[in-house]
């Protein structure tokens, strides 16, 4: 899976050991959806390991009847604030992306146990409609027409200050 591939490119990039955890099979019928939760896998590693000196990366995928949940756990030295008018650009993408796909993002600090006093957890629960008869995981439709509004105000944005109206652009359906 992508998210497996993601981790072994951060352990062979960062010299750091990165594992991805799903029990079973979870598969997202919607690729921009798919595409959002690896992007925020993705930042949630590279600012771990950068900014927050981590050692040890863990992301996880799990699925129920309801949600789909990735974590990205670390044992980083952790965020700085959490106040979202002090985070950094990252974080605000990360914010941004979860809020496209219709998803929760949050941050929580937990007792590690271990050598570091905390490990920093992203939870991004993705709300779902149910299973396909393939078992995929059919994305919640309030997440598409947040999709489609973004789309439709950027159209509008390029029209306002060009002049003129942008074609091809496509609608999630």
């Amino acid at each position: 899976s992508a998210l497996h591939d993601l981790a072994a490119r951060m352990t062979s990039l960062f010299h750091i050991d990165c594992q991805f955890d799903c029990a079973g099979s979870v598969q997202l019928n919607d690729n921009t959806a798919a595409t959002h939760l690896y992007r925020i896998a993705q930042e949630s590693v590279s600012n771990g390991v950068k900014h927050g000196g981590a050692k040890h990366v863990r992301i996880g995928l799990t699925s129920d009847l309801e949600t789909l949940t990735l974590t990205i756990k670390d044992d980083g030295i952790g965020i700085g604030t959490l106040d979202p008018q002090r985070q950094g650009m990252g974080l605000r993408i990360m914010h941004y992306r979860a809020g496209m796909i219709g998803a929760r993002l949050a941050i929580e600090k937990q007792r590690s146990g271990g050598t570091r006093d905390h490990v920093y957890e992203f939870v991004i629960v993705v709300p779902v409609r149910g299973r396909s008869e393939r078992g995929e995981i059919i994305h919640h439709p309030v997440a598409r027409a947040r999709v489609r509004q973004a789309t439709d105000a950027a159209a509008q944005v390029v029209e306002l200050v060009f002049g003129f109206a942008v074609a091809g652009i496509t609608h999630v359906t």
